[in-house]
């Protein structure tokens, strides 16, 4: 946390002292939503697992926890801007884009400027509704474990595009509203592959996520731990 906070002001225009004000206690009485579980896809116990202990340690910490609901947005309003930002993206050599990012590409280019921006807003307003009085919001930061190479490479972009959206489903949200997010690694699973929990909080609360994240980064005695065996 305290290489990142250093980062952010390294690359920041404006002077937020993110490095001075990462160490700060943390205020007392957070109140703080926990979701283990998407509408939009299974999450792994192990993701749960690792949400639910940041949470408790949150509480330990004087944080106010209460389970809530994930967001249940359809999937089909947020692939409106995903394909609209692809169909922008410059330069791009569209015979060597992979399947799926050139089926996001190509659907893109139909849809009009006016439609993604009244549904980037629409998004933008469901999404801040739903994060309601909460200062933290708690998560897995995926619900799905990383596939294998090739494991669906015989399937349509279509079809593929559905089957990896675990992955984004915790995440998505915050991109649409601008709310800053953080995801901490809380070790492994039994299979060696690595956990993430996700933090994300209001509006302009930047200096608070990289607060709570330093309490637990010392809570747990650091995030280096050893890579099962």
């Amino acid at each position: 946390v305290e290489d990142l906070s250093a980062f952010l002001d390294a690359i920041t225009d404006w002077p937020n002292d993110f490095h001075g004000q990462h160490r700060k206690a943390l205020p007392k009485g957070l109140r703080i939503r926990l979701s283990t579980e998407s509408p939009a896809s299974p999450t792994a116990p192990e993701y749960q697992e690792a949400a639910t202990k940041v949470a408790n340690l949150l509480e330990e910490l004087g944080g106010q926890v209460t389970p809530a609901p994930w967001l249940d947005i359809e999937i089909d309003e947020f692939l409106v801007l995903w394909k609209r930002l692809l169909a922008n993206a410059p330069h791009l050599i569209e015979s060597r884009l992979q399947p799926i990012t050139l089926w996001l590409r190509t659907a893109g280019k139909k849809i009009k400027k006016e439609t993604a921006t009244k549904t980037r807003i629409h998004l933008q307003q469901e999404v801040l509704e739903w994060f309601g009085d909460a200062d933290l919001w708690v998560s897995p930061t995926m619900a799905i474990k990383p596939p294998k190479i090739g494991a669906w490479k015989h399937e349509d972009p279509e079809t593929s595009f559905h089957k990896v959206l675990g992955m984004g489903v915790y995440t998505a949200a915050f991109n649409v509203s601008g709310q800053p997010a953080i995801s901490i690694p809380m070790g492994f699973c039994r299979d060696g592959l690595p956990i993430g929990v996700q933090i994300a909080g209001r509006p302009g609360s930047d200096a608070l996520l990289l607060q709570v994240a330093h309490a637990i980064e010392e809570a747990v005695g650091g995030f280096r731990v050893p890579f099962p065996r």
